[in-house]
């Protein structure tokens, strides 16, 4: 996955990047399917759908502001 795969736009690209910081370093997988912008709680459903444990779903839904 590219950094332009899933992202539309420039504020997707920063939520790309912001992710890319946070998750671990196989975070590609957990994000697969998703498309940029997208709402924190559609997110997080999104994530857990993917198989990201608990504690990355947890630490996204704190650092991310809503929206």
């Amino acid at each position: 996955m590219n950094d332009d795969e899933g992202v539309s736009g420039a504020e997707g690209a920063v939520t790309t990047d912001f992710l890319k910081n946070i998750l671990p370093g196989n975070f590609e997988r957990y994000l697969r399917g998703i498309d940029f912008p997208i709402g924190k709680q559609e997110l997080l459903r999104k994530l857990k759908q993917n198989g990201a444990p608990d504690v990355v779903v947890d630490q996204v839904g704190k650092r991310l502001p809503e929206g």
